[in-house]
């Protein structure tokens, strides 16, 4: 079992941008909360305020997918950790988010299932979504069963990665140095 250093963080010294939170000490951003249209700006910002980011710790429902993709883009670029606690959940959109983490740890709830056209949209639509999310994911290292899980899950339904999957089909992703180093100075946000 990973054991991971807790810290707990003042909310004095954190600072907020939409649903990002900035955690210095830890050299961490939490999301927490759905993914908006607005998210990708709210990330950049919370990343001019914290040069040295090493991990985002996610904690959301999903949201939308073109946002999604960009922030993903962002965590890849940047060799970002991504961690979903204990006890949390991480699924849908925010799901891009997790897989675009070169190391990456979902100690909690990771789910994954189709995407949907939103009001007005077309079929047309989400299969040029789809094939960005799908090239998001080659480049992301991700396994075929993953996308074979996503694929052949209703919208209307979720399906959450066994801790089996996790360890065999790579959806973990770390080294047992990196325990030591990278993952033990990632925060267990309060």
């Amino acid at each position: 079992m990973i054991v991971a250093l807790v810290y707990t963080s003042s909310a004095a010294y954190a600072q907020t941008y939409g649903n990002f939170t900035v955690f210095a000490e830890q050299r961490a951003i939490l999301l927490h909360g759905p993914i908006e249209r607005d998210s990708p700006a709210h990330f950049r910002k919370a990343l001019s305020k914290l040069t040295d980011v090493q991990s985002i710790v996610l904690r959301s429902p999903g949201g939308v997918v073109v946002a999604a993709l960009e922030i993903a883009a962002e965590i890849n670029s940047r060799d970002l950790l991504t961690l979903v606690e204990d006890g949390h959940v991480c699924a849908s959109a925010c799901s891009i988010l997790f897989f675009s983490g070169k190391q990456r740890v979902a100690l909690g709830q990771l789910g994954v299932h189709q995407m949907s056209a939103s009001k007005g949209g077309s079929l047309s639509g989400v299969q040029f979504l789809l094939a960005d999310v799908l090239s998001a994911f080659d480049h992301f290292g991700v396994d075929d069963r993953v996308l074979q899980k996503m694929l052949r899950t209703s919208p209307d339904d979720m399906y959450f990665f066994s801790t089996e999957q996790k360890s065999t089909w790579h959806i973990d992703r770390f080294t047992k140095s990196d325990i030591g180093t990278t993952y033990a100075s990632v925060p267990r946000l309060t």
